[in-house]
């Protein structure tokens, strides 16, 4: 995956008359994140939404041009960065898989922007990220309400200790994040909120 993201970087400096070898990339982007004490890819996609808003660069107004190569650098950095979690995260842990899932996630949005097919409209890009983000968690939500509905608890209480083991296992399958010390009070809440939601209809 790193290599996929050296490529795809060195192709676009060649585009721009540039060049830009791996060994460049490492030392701009790989080394500075690994590097980092707490290196955090949902920092990183904090950055990038503040990049696609700015207006000013250094003084001067953000051209497009500007702008397009910004949220180029910051989508390698996010991809990168995630990749460098799950390397330092311990091996084969959800929270490995979870970040190398999300790594993939946002070298696939990298490739689509570098081939033209990315959404420009700051808006759209935005907003699709946030639902592109929120996905994995609601497929996870999703499967527990299932389990749910297919099981026989006497109380969504008692059933949310039952099925918070199985779902920290399922939660990386779906890419999303499940803390191992909150799942079983994330998806009692779940369940509650769902059971206020129906009584409310």
């Amino acid at each position: 995956m790193l290599y996929e993201l050296a490529e795809i970087y060195q192709k676009a400096f060649q585009n721009s008359g540039h060049s830009f070898d791996t060994v460049k990339f490492i030392e701009v982007f790989l080394q500075p994140l690994w590097d980092e004490e707490n290196t955090s890819g949902e920092r990183q996609i904090d950055e990038l939404k503040e990049a696609v808003e700015m207006t000013e660069w250094e003084g001067k107004p953000v051209t497009a041009v500007t702008r397009e190569t910004l949220t180029h650098m910051m989508l390698t950095t996010v991809a990168s960065a995630f990749a460098i979690e799950a390397i330092k995260a311990e091996e084969n842990s959800a929270s490995a898989w979870f970040y190398a899932c999300e790594a993939n996630h946002w070298l696939g949005r990298l490739q689509g922007y570098t081939s033209g097919k990315a959404v420009n409209s700051r808006q759209n890009f935005s907003r699709k990220g946030a639902a592109a983000k929120n996905m994995p968690m609601k497929k996870l939500k999703n499967w527990v309400f299932d389990k749910y509905d297919n099981g026989n608890w006497p109380s969504a209480h008692k059933a949310s200790f039952d099925i918070a083991p199985e779902a920290l296992k399922k939660a990386p399958i779906f890419g999303a994040r499940m803390s191992d010390q909150r799942a079983q009070q994330t998806i009692y809440e779940w369940l509650r909120g769902r059971m206020k939601s129906q009584c409310a209809d």
